[in-house]
């Protein structure tokens, strides 16, 4: 899962670079960087959630794990300092990479500034690339976490099936 979201989240920064290239190449590219840029928008937005989801439902399992004596207090610091540092950028990714296609949109039908359109994606790119940039670490420390909880857990089950396994008289 920690790879997983870490590759998608660098493809979809490359898709959005490529969707930022293709807009400078004039009218005859206009069907390739709708696409992209429209298809990138909806990915980078799509690798947010799951990244918030991510994080939300992590550190539940976090918080239940210090309930039960696997992880300790840091851990959960942990968790909810990732939260606090990462969803106000998450939020305003995920509200700019909307608008851009917006933008683009009214500026095609000349209705709307072009230059509110390329402000509005190089922005959303550039915080989109630092949410990815700050999240990473927050993501492998989260995962290497819940990682260490789950062979507490997998110990204590071990110990539970040895002692069971005594208690009938195995060997």
């Amino acid at each position: 899962m920690i790879q997983l979201l870490i590759y998608f989240g660098a493809v979809n920064a490359l898709a959005l670079a490529a969707s930022l290239g293709s807009g400078y190449l004039g009218q005859d590219m206009f069907m390739a960087h709708f696409a992209i840029g429209f298809l990138s928008s909806l990915s980078c937005v799509l690798w947010i959630c799951v990244a918030m989801f991510y994080f939300i439902y992590s550190g539940q399992a976090i918080n239940r794990a210090q309930s039960a004596g696997l992880a300790i207090g840091e851990d959960v610091e942990c968790a909810r300092l990732a939260k606090k540092k990462l969803f106000p950028w998450f939020m305003t990714a995920m509200l700019l990479l909307v608008t851009g296609p917006f933008l683009g949109a009214t500026a095609q039908a000349k209705t709307g500034p072009m230059l509110a359109h390329n402000l509005i994606g190089w922005i959303s790119a550039a915080v989109y690339w630092y949410s990815l940039y700050i999240g990473r670490p927050f993501i492998i420390q989260t995962g290497a976490t819940i990682g260490r909880i789950l062979e507490k857990v997998s110990e204590l089950r071990r110990a539970k099936a040895a002692a069971a396994e005594k208690n009938r008289g195995g060997f």
